[in-house]
């Protein structure tokens, strides 16, 4: 009897997200499928492996996988499933992409050209599989009877043995698993909250003005990971996010300067391979003039700012945001609504807009039409991120006034945003704990207080001793957050430590 496996794990995929905005062109829009045409329903077998490179390496970000010739991913509307595990009501996104931004993400020769003599078409179509925190699978499609898998430097070839998956098999499957669907939804099993945990924790230092000094926001990325249910030393990495990504790690750094009362952002995105003597390579870069421009946040294929347009008198109040792709930044167009969520979101978004209307008590206030669809990003607010957005008066002199944004951010610009413990009982520690993350199996907790960060073990949803705790500036904040588990960690704790250099720093 064939193994079935599925393919289950956690990816920042440049697939389901990243993707070219053209003035005239936006076929690259993330879209769900019709549920009567997902062209990957069915039943795939592994026909080869095609390059490896984790043939040695158990450890490795997908070594876990161990996917072998004839093994059977089945992929139907009510699941997927195999082996007794089961992603329940899945969902679907359809990505097609343009020929040239695809490949442009693809660092790996042999892989790049093994995929360019099978795929000749303008366009190339990702499938992601996913549920409501976690991008699963993505496959890119050859034809209707054949795909790829990739996953960093690994490239698997499918081809489809069946169109249909009866209900038998996904109830074969299910009986293993005998906790209910809701159960199974909602829980995390004993065996998942025991793995290694890792995070890449973006934290931003905003400008400090005073008088006519200025200094710029500065950023960092800790690597905070108990591994073998003990927590290791806090890494840092200076002057730049470590994201990341599907086909490596990408290193995000913004510089700003003040000139002759002019602004200048250099806003830069760069990568290395696996020896660190490798010599690093610029993946994207986005000059900007005249404004002043700090990270809100840092997540999957996008990038979000806040930008100060006018004078050199900025004061710490920004009157502009936008979302950039990563990919394509150089364009300097922000994503918008439409473009990152659907047109059925615009909804969403004109009745929030409506609603801070009422709230700030300013009806019958003329306001500009043109682009305010763009002019969002995400904040951190009570352990969580949100969509926010600007209302863009005419002729205001006043502070510029922010609203919330009823539009779930998850999977689109974060992969995870998922809060394990209570926020009531995140307060009782402290009146000055300002926000916290939690691990996506539930192992632990990271808090930024007044001038302090603190990992807490959490157990059955509740937070529980704490393992550690280190200085932080009292208005640092956080703008990314990126986890890693099971064996992901080690991966991730060598990449970090011996590709980009991070160092230790005391507790």
């Amino acid at each position: 009897m064939k193994k079935i496996f599925l393919v289950f794990f956690t990816i920042i995929s440049f697939f389901m997200m990243g993707c070219s905005q053209k003035e005239s062109f936006d076929i690259s829009k993330i879209t769900p499928p019709e549920s009567d045409n997902i062209k990957i329903l069915g039943e795939w077998e592994v026909v080869s492996k095609l390059h490896d490179s984790d043939e040695n390496n158990s450890g490795s970000v997908s070594g876990a996988f161990h996917l072998e010739k004839d093994d059977i991913v089945n992929i139907s509307k009510d699941g997927v499933v195999a082996n007794g595990i089961s992603i329940v009501n899945p969902k679907f996104k359809l990505k097609r992409m343009e020929r040239e931004v695809f490949f442009r993400e693809i660092d790996n020769i042999s892989i790049k050209n093994e995929i360019k003599d099978a795929i000749k078409s303008e366009y190339i179509d990702v499938n992601s599989i996913y549920d409501s925190n976690k991008t699963y699978l993505s496959i890119i499609s050859i034809n209707d009877d054949e795909a790829y898998l990739l996953l960093t430097d690994n490239l698997i070839k499918l081809k489809k043995v069946s169109n249909v998956v009866t209900k038998e098999e996904i109830s074969e499957s299910e009986k293993s698993d005998s906790a209910n669907k809701t159960k199974r939804e909602n829980t995390i099993s004993p065996e998942y909250y025991q793995k290694d945990v890792g995070i890449l924790l973006g934290l931003k230092e905003p400008a400090h003005i005073e008088d006519d000094d200025f200094e710029e926001a500065s950023y960092k990325t800790l690597w905070i990971s108990v591994i073998n249910n003990e927590l290791q030393p806090i890494m840092v990495l200076d002057n730049s996010l470590l994201l990341p990504r599907i086909n490596g790690f990408s290193n995000i750094s913004l510089s700003s300067t003040l000139d002759n009362g002019k602004f200048e952002n250099k806003l830069k995105v760069t990568s290395k391979k696996k020896d660190p003597n490798d010599k690093t390579e610029i993946k994207g870069e986005k000059n900007t003039e005249g404004i002043y421009e700090e990270i809100t946040f840092v997540g999957n294929d996008y990038i979000g700012l806040e930008s100060y347009s006018g004078n050199d008198d900025f004061r710490g109040t920004f009157n502009e945001y936008s979302i950039i792709p990563i990919n394509t930044m150089d364009t300097h167009k922000s994503m918008d609504i439409v473009n990152l969520f659907g047109k059925e979101q615009e909804e969403n978004y004109n009745k929030s807009e409506k609603n801070a209307i009422q709230k700030y008590n300013i009806d019958g206030r003329e306001y500009y039409s043109k682009n305010k669809y763009s002019n969002i990003t995400l904040q951190r607010k009570n352990g969580n991120w949100h969509l926010e957005g600007v209302l863009n008066e005419k002729n205001s002199m006043d502070y510029p006034k922010t609203f919330d944004i009823n539009i779930n951010p998850v999977p689109i610009l974060v992969n995870y945003d998922t809060l394990a413990v209570p926020w009531s009982q995140v307060l009782s520690l402290g009146r000055d704990v300002r926000d916290v993350v939690t691990a996506p199996n539930g192992k632990i907790a990271i808090t930024l207080a007044k001038d302090k960060l603190s990992i807490y073990k959490v157990i059955d949803g509740r937070i529980g001793e704490r393992l550690g705790e280190i200085n932080i500036n009292n208005d640092e904040k956080i703008v990314m957050a990126e986890w890693a588990v099971g064996d992901y960690v080690k991966y991730w704790d060598e990449t970090v430590e011996n590709v980009y250099g991070a160092k230790k720093i005391s507790e």
